[in-house]
C-alpha cells in the first residue's frame, strides 16, 4: 500500500496483514538478524535481535520504538517503509523526530510532513505509515 496522506496511516490492518503479523519471522535489516514474535498481551508483533530486549513493536498502523539506538530506529523505519510503500510519518519528541528524519533521509525513505504546532508533541516516538514511538 502506498500512503498518500496521514489518513492512510490510521486505517485498520487488513485480515491478510493481521495474519502476517501473527506469524514468526526472521528478517535481515542493516545486516542485523531480527526475530519477530507475536505478543498476545500487547496485541502486537515484537522485533528483537537475538536474546536482546525488544527493539520495536508493530501494532499494524504504527511502530513503537522501544530501543532508541540508531540501529533500532533505522530497522523500524525500514519495516515501515516496506509496509507503507516507502513513505513514513514520524511523531514523538523533537529530538527523536530529528534523528528519525535524518536516518530516513540516509536510507532514502520518504517522510510525510506533519504540523506539530497544533497537536503538540507525543511523548513516544512513532513511525507511522508507520508511527515509530520511542
Amino acid at each position: 500500500m502506498l500512503a498518500k496522506s496521514a489518513e492512510d496511516f490510521t486505517r485498520e490492518p487488513t485480515e491478510e496483514e493481521q495474519r502476517a503479523l501473527h506469524s514468526p519471522r526472521s528478517i535481515e535489516v542493516n545486516e542485523v538478524s531480527l526475530e519477530r514474535v507475536w505478543n498476545d498481551a500487547e496485541w502486537c508483533a515484537e522485533y528483537r535481535a537475538g536474546d536482546e530486549e525488544v527493539w520495536f513493536r508493530d501494532y499494524g498502523p504504527r511502530i513503537e520504538v522501544v530501543n532508541r539506538e540508531d540501529e533500532s530506529i533505522a530497522a523500524a523505519l525500514q519495516i515501515a517503509a516496506e509496509k507503507f510503500g516507502g513513505i513514513v510519518m514520524i511523531s514523538g519528541p523533537a529530538k527523536f523526530r530529528a534523528r528519525a528524519v535524518s536516518l530516513a533521509a540516509h536510507l532514502d525513505i520518504g517522510v510525510l510532513e506533519q504540523d506539530f504546532t497544533e497537536a503538540g508533541e507525543h511523548e513516544k516516538g512513532l513511525i507511522g505509515a508507520v508511527e515509530i514511538e520511542p
